[in-house]
């Protein structure tokens, strides 16, 4: 192998190490954006899931007015719960990342 190789080789070798580490520095740049969206994610889920549960426990106190028929009022508390139940068995996954 001549000097010319080998210089050619290291100059390959060296390239390809500047391109793994432009590779880490996005990735890494990626990560702690996505770890950002991830948090404020869970913040909204948090906080919509909380309104949500405030809203189920002032209906089922009797707030029977505020539909049309029992049956319709049932229903709404229904869909309540199984969307905040929903929402606190995410950000309990979310949050144990």
């Amino acid at each position: 192998m001549t000097d010319d190789d080998l210089k050619s080789l290291a100059l390959d070798f060296r390239d390809q190490m500047v391109g793994i580490d432009l590779l880490r520095a996005v990735f890494q740049a990626g990560a702690a954006s996505r770890d950002a969206e991830i948090a404020e994610l869970v913040g909204v889920l948090g906080n919509v899931t909380t309104h949500l549960v405030a809203a189920h426990s002032l209906l089922s106190r009797g707030g029977k007015k505020a539909a049309a028929s029992d049956t319709i009022f049932k229903i709404m508390l229904q869909d309540y719960e199984k969307s905040f139940e929903a929402g606190r068995k995410t950000l309990a996954k979310l949050r144990n990342l």
